[in-house]
């Protein structure tokens, strides 16, 4: 999705909503993703998506969905 595309969709969502980000996938496409380390040695993994779709649940939230 391009930027414009997602303003234009944003642009009919109420506009004092918070925004909650999803997306679906298996451990298997999970653990392909970024990794890095951070505080004491954990490992952190990055989940970077595309967006496929925002959507108003209500007045006080709209969902962004990843591909």
């Amino acid at each position: 999705m391009k930027v414009f595309e997602l303003m234009e969709q944003l642009s009919k969502m109420p506009a004092g909503a918070e925004i909650e980000f999803s997306t679906a996938m298996t451990v298997n496409e999970f653990l392909k993703g970024d990794q890095s380390e951070g505080d004491n040695n954990e490992v952190l993994y990055e989940v970077r998506t595309g967006v496929c779709e925002a959507d108003a649940a209500s007045e006080k939230r709209v969902f962004i969905y990843g591909n």
